[in-house]
């Protein structure tokens, strides 16, 4: 009983960490102390450092999250067929096209910023530590659903329609993750996908 709770609270400050830190940089855009743009940069980058200082400070081994070479293909096979479907679906209904304004730099400045500190945040909190503790809890599938949904919430400043997206994107990345195991290719198919959809698409 004892191991349960202390299993709920530690789910509830895993869940609530992320979400304070979204919470703070939503008040200070709010504020105007921060711009749009500032924003954008600043909160993954937070969202990052807390999530490896908290992996730090609970001294949680990468492998017990998915971050590692066991089902690393399968985790990037799948989730490059959703990363594909979301793309399709973005250039039919919104008409996107190639932006050619960005130089080869811009661009791969952008890739490193968008894998090792967008994705790779998003990707450890949601699919790599919430997911672990969900499902320790209640088991895979309540792991899949609720993760998705705190996914989904995650980016909650953009609005109504990036919640519903980050939930249907939040249940394709989680149904990868409980069938492979592994979020290495999450993190990197999650990144390719910003990547193409920030600095190639317009």
């Amino acid at each position: 009983m004892k191991l349960k709770h202390g299993l709920i609270s530690e789910t509830i400050i895993s869940i609530c960490i992320p979400g304070a830190i979204i919470s703070l940089f939503i008040l200070l855009f709010k504020l105007g102390a921060i711009s749009s743009v500032q924003t954008g940069y600043l909160l993954p980058s937070v969202i990052t450092l807390a999530a490896i200082f908290y992996l730090g400070f609970k001294k949680i081994s990468l492998s017990n999250i998915g971050i590692k070479r066991e089902g690393f293909r399968r985790s990037v096979l799948y989730s490059a067929i959703f990363i594909i479907i979301f793309l399709i679906y973005g250039i039919l209904n919104y008409h996107q096209r190639a932006n050619l304004e960005n130089t080869t730099l811009k661009i791969f400045l952008g890739g490193l910023y968008s894998i090792f500190i967008i994705a790779l945040g998003e990707e450890i909190w949601a699919r790599g530590i919430i997911f672990n503790l969900l499902e320790k809890l209640k088991g895979g599938y309540f792991a899949l659903l609720a993760s998705s949904l705190v996914f989904g919430l995650f980016h909650i400043r953009r609005g109504v329609d990036a919640i519903v997206f980050g939930l249907i994107f939040g249940l394709s990345f989680g149904f990868v993750r409980l069938k492979t195991k592994n979020i290495l290719g999450l993190i990197l198919s999650h990144g390719i996908f910003i990547l193409i959809n920030t600095y190639l698409l317009a």
